[in-house]
This record gives structure tokens, C-alpha cells and sequence, in this order.
């Protein structure tokens, strides 16, 4: 599927296809994805500003809870320490799942695994949160089972 967005003058296209990427262009442009538009810090720099203006819009909200899939997961990681504005969190298919991410976290979090995340990887951040959480791993499913239904992965 391609997608087009305008951006100021010029049309950029992003190629979506399943991950993980199934031949070397795809995985190089998933790499330059990574590196440039999606790159976890660069997304979790943008979201206190983006937070900020939907508050503008809708000035009853008074708690914020986040959900992050693949990519996602790891930017949910990344903003939810000590000045974050989530009163939980939950990853779905965490990409990039690093232990080390787990001791900045101080509000319950979920993770649903798949068995395409690296188990120790996901045991390791377990053990390593220290607040209210619940971990499951489906060991049946593949990265993005949460995501997209059965019907897109075949």
C-alpha cells in the first residue's frame, strides 16, 4: 500500500508494508525510518508540545494514559519517567525493548509480547520495573498481532 501526505511544497511517500521487512530495500528504508522521521527520541521530543496543544482543545482532560505499538512501545518507554505527563502505559509488540529503559519508569505499565521480541529482552525489563505492572508474552503470535487484523498478515 502506498500512502502520499502533502508536507509544505512537496509530496512525501511512505511504502507501509509488513513487518519485519521481507527483502534489503525495504529493510533499508525501515533503517532509514528509524534513524530519520521515526527515531524514537526524535518522536518522544514531540510529544510534550503535542500534549499541550490538545489540551488547548480540550481543556477537561486531566489525566493522560498511552498505548505504543512496535516503534511505539519504545517511545512509550522513553516518556514515561519521572516528569511524565501518563498515569500508565502499555506496549503492544515493543520494538527495541531495552532493559535499561525500565529503570526510568514510575508508572504501571503493560507489556503484550510476541514471539517475535526478544524473550530476555522483555524479562529483563520486567524484572528491572519496579511499579505496578503486568507482562504477557503470546508465544503464538507474531510482531503486530495487536495491530492488524489476521486478514492483512497473509
Amino acid at each position: 500500500m502506498l500512502m502520499k501526505r502533502k508536507s509544505s511544497s512537496k509530496i512525501n511517500s511512505v511504502i507501509l508494508f509488513r513487518y519485519p521487512p521481507d527483502n534489503e530495500e525495504k529493510g533499508k528504508k525501515l533503517g532509514n525510518f528509524f534513524s530519520t522521521t521515526g527515531a524514537p527520541p526524535k518522536t518522544a521530543g514531540r510529544i510534550p508540545g503535542l500534549l499541550k496543544e490538545i489540551e488547548k482543545q480540550y481543556p477537561d482532560i486531566q489525566k493522560w494514559g498511552v498505548v505504543g505499538f512496535c516503534w511505539g512501545g519504545k517511545v512509550v518507554s522513553l516518556t514515561s519517567g519521572g516528569d511524565t505527563p501518563y498515569s500508565a502505559a502499555a506496549e503492544c509488540h515493543p520494538a527495541m525493548v531495552d532493559p535499561e529503559d525500565a529503570d526510568k519508569i514510575k508508572i504501571p505499565l503493560a507489556m503484550l509480547a510476541s514471539k517475535d521480541e526478544s524473550a530476555d529482552d522483555v524479562k529483563k525489563f520486567e524484572e528491572k520495573l519496579t511499579g505496578p505492572k503486568h507482562f504477557e508474552t503470546f508465544s503464538d503470535q507474531i510482531h503486530g498481532f495487536s495491530r492488524f487484523p489476521q486478514s492483512c498478515l497473509i
